[in-house]
């Protein structure tokens, strides 16, 4: 889609010509195999549009790998932490990016703007 944007296009996948994607954002160009690669543009698709067991995520710190190496243990033997703080992570984003709060804040901008 040159000179287009392209979330809400939809495509089709090589060799899963049965199946259309909805393009739902854009990233950067990014390291996709290998840490020492140069960036390389990719295709990101959301779990709910690709059904693939093998996903994999590369984690970097710039702080102490084993207290990052327990924060990650501790997360992978509490399933009430993870729904927990996975709860409380959806609340946050629905209150702040739901319809209701995109109104009030347009509504604020309006009521800022018409008082002077």
């Amino acid at each position: 889609w040159p000179n287009q944007d392209p979330v809400g296009k939809r495509m089709r996948r090589e060799g899963k010509q049965n199946e259309v994607y909805e393009v739902v954002g854009l990233a950067r160009n990014s390291k996709y195999f290998f840490i020492a690669e140069s960036p390389i543009a990719a295709v990101y698709f959301a779990t709910a549009q690709h059904d693939d067991s093998n996903l994999y995520l590369f984690l970097h710190t710039d702080r102490d790998p084993a207290a990052m190496a327990d924060a990650l243990a501790t997360y992978a033997a509490s399933p009430a932490l993870r729904a927990a703080h996975g709860a409380a992570g959806r609340a946050r984003i629905e209150a702040q990016f739901s319809l209701e709060a995109m109104v009030a804040r347009y509504a604020g901008v309006y009521e800022r703007a018409l008082a002077g």
